[in-house]
């Protein structure tokens, strides 16, 4: 993990603030061209509304959007015309929150209980973070998990070579 104290920085400010989070190696991530969703948003009340940031990097010197979309379920009309159905969209990102969830190795014990799935998955997370003290060793764990899982890989390529 390239910023491994800028994680913890973040992890621990979700856990201040009692929001769930959970972490996923983007290296394991299936790759964005066989994504339909962006890997940056936020789901709210299920599937009711899609959020996403814009210009997150430190280097832009654009400022950052926040953009949200309602799930208006192809009924909303204005002056009898039909606007855009942001169904599809939230749906997207409602499938691709489960792809990204069965992908995460490090959660947090808030997120582990609450998140959307959790009474089909108990005992899926190989890593949970029960306070903000144990974040830092949890990571390291983390990327000790990491590191097992591509010792393996290669071990399997140099075998099948």
């Amino acid at each position: 993990l390239k910023q491994k104290d800028k994680l913890r920085e973040v992890l621990e400010k979700h856990e201040t603030l009692r929001i769930g989070w959970a972490v996923a190696i983007e290296e394991h991530l299936t790759p964005p061209k066989f994504r339909n969703f962006d890997i940056d948003f936020g789901l709210f009340d299920r599937d009711k509304v899609v959020s996403f940031f814009h210009n997150y990097s430190e280097v832009s010197n654009e400022p950052r959007r926040f953009d949200v979309f309602f799930n208006t379920y192809g009924r909303l009309q204005h002056d009898g015309k039909a606007f855009r159905d942001n169904e599809d969209m939230v749906e997207r990102h409602l499938r691709g929150y489960h792809s990204l969830v069965e992908q995460c190795r490090l959660v947090s014990r808030r997120f582990e209980r609450t998140h959307i799935g959790a009474s089909e998955r108990r005992d899926a997370f190989p890593i949970i973070a029960e306070t903000a003290q144990e974040i830092a060793p949890k990571i390291n764990e983390l990327i000790e998990l990491d590191r097992q899982t591509n010792r393996r890989a290669n071990g399997r390529q140099k075998k099948s070579e």
